[in-house]
């Protein structure tokens, strides 16, 4: 796995592979919880989301649970797992905490947080290293209304604040650091449309990721 070992897989969620991963800025509910964790704020029901996946080159299966329940003063705390089982006996479960509330009365300014427990075992040539590690997420995210309904969204969200990965007890990773910088314009009938940048921080260690630009619509 690469640097990014804390980080739920992508295609463990299909609102966001419907709008190119481009989701930091509108994802709200179970669906904010990898994006952004400010978005889980937006819920005012309890929620509960069920994902399975397989992908049959290489063989992989994907299992992913959240339970979401908002508070009457607008807190809400979310409770997931994303695990991912390539081959045996590799595996990837990542579980969740979450909460995250409104700013201010108006509820169109958000903070959330996530803090992650990593748990996996790996291949390094023939041995096979099992690991541990601690991860938090930080989130951002603003709605611009109007009358007429939400004209624009806005979000800032930090992948991994301070992470570490440990390898057989010994062995300690740092984990890369992201900004993601999201911003979506909805102001068009039945249609949202949002950039995010990825910047990867390169500060703590060199790394082979790149800072990358997504767009969906």
């Amino acid at each position: 796995w690469p640097l990014f070992a804390l980080e739920p897989l992508p295609e463990q969620d299909a609102y966001g592979l419907g709008m190119g991963s481009a989701v930091a800025a509108i994802a709200g509910g179970t669906h904010a919880v990898e994006w952004n964790p400010a978005g889980v704020a937006r819920a005012t029901v309890p929620m509960a989301h069920l994902g399975l996946g397989y992908n049959p080159s290489p063989t992989d299966y994907q299992l992913n649970t959240t339970l979401l329940y908002p508070f009457q003063d607008g807190t809400v705390f979310a409770l997931s797992q994303f695990s991912d089982f390539p081959r045996g006996p590799l595996s990837r479960t990542i579980y969740i905490g979450t909460v995250a509330l409104p700013l201010n009365s108006s509820r169109d300014f958000f903070f959330g947080l996530n803090l992650k427990y990593l748990a996996l075992s790996t291949l390094s040539g023939p041995a096979i290293l099992r690991g541990q590690g601690l991860g938090l997420d930080l989130g951002l995210a603003y709605d611009l209304r109007r009358p007429q309904g939400t004209i624009a969204s806005f979000a800032l969200a930090i992948k991994d604040v301070d992470t570490e990965l440990r390898l057989n007890d010994s062995i300690d990773q740092s984990v890369t650091r992201t900004f993601v910088l999201g911003a979506a314009y909805q102001n068009i009938k039945d249609t949202r449309l949002e950039m995010d940048m990825d910047i990867v921080d390169r500060s703590l260690q060199s790394t082979s990721s790149h800072s990358r630009l997504r767009v969906g619509a």
